[in-house]
């Protein structure tokens, strides 16, 4: 956020209840984005079953691009 503010983005955060990736997908479809820009920790295989992964259902579902950003782990950082 603050990194944001100092660049000059405006930035909107909103808080909703419900199943994360469908509330983001409906949040895209009635504000009209043309881009999602979301984190993800780069799990795989096993791991991301067992945990699921918001991210990945929204790219899999959502109708705009979605550009992931991967989250360095302190050893790669």
């Amino acid at each position: 956020v603050h990194a944001a503010e100092a660049a000059g983005v405006d930035i909107e955060t909103h808080v909703v209840s419900g199943t994360a990736y469908r509330r983001i997908l409906d949040y895209v479809d009635s504000e009209g984005v043309d881009l999602v820009v979301m984190g993800t920790h780069g799990r795989s295989g096993v791991e991301r079953f067992l945990l699921g992964s918001v991210t990945e259902r929204v790219v899999r579902t959502s109708d705009v691009p979605v550009l992931t950003i991967r989250h360095k782990s302190e050893d790669e950082a």
